[in-house]
């Protein structure tokens, strides 16, 4: 018997590490984990805004108003790009033809 009673093994065997960072986690786990996580993104943005709109700087002229709700409005879909092409895994773009590859002979 080996050192630890594993007949013989006196370490640990596991399994290779991924070779890339996509193969690390299941999709159907990085789909749930990046469709809470973007939830999460645009209500906690909306209530941040809808914050930060009541400054008197803010409400004080229509035009800063109009440029901040524009900016506010627009603001999340930086991160929430961000987050959907972590969620998609970094797997190859489908090709124009539906991902059917075309063989000419």
């Amino acid at each position: 018997m080996g050192l630890f009673g594993c007949g013989g093994a006196d370490h640990i065997v596991g399994r290779p590490l991924p070779q890339s960072r996509a193969e690390a986690m299941p999709v159907r786990l990085r789909k749930l984990i990046g469709a809470c996580a973007l939830i999460i993104l645009a209500v906690s943005w909306a209530l941040a805004a809808m914050a930060l709109a009541q400054l008197p700087a803010i409400k004080a002229n229509g035009v800063v108003e109009v440029i901040y709700y524009v900016v506010a409005g627009l603001g999340w879909v930086l991160p929430g790009m961000l987050l959907v092409t972590w969620t998609a895994g970094g797997r190859e773009p489908r090709s124009e033809d539906g991902g059917r590859r075309t063989v000419v002979v």
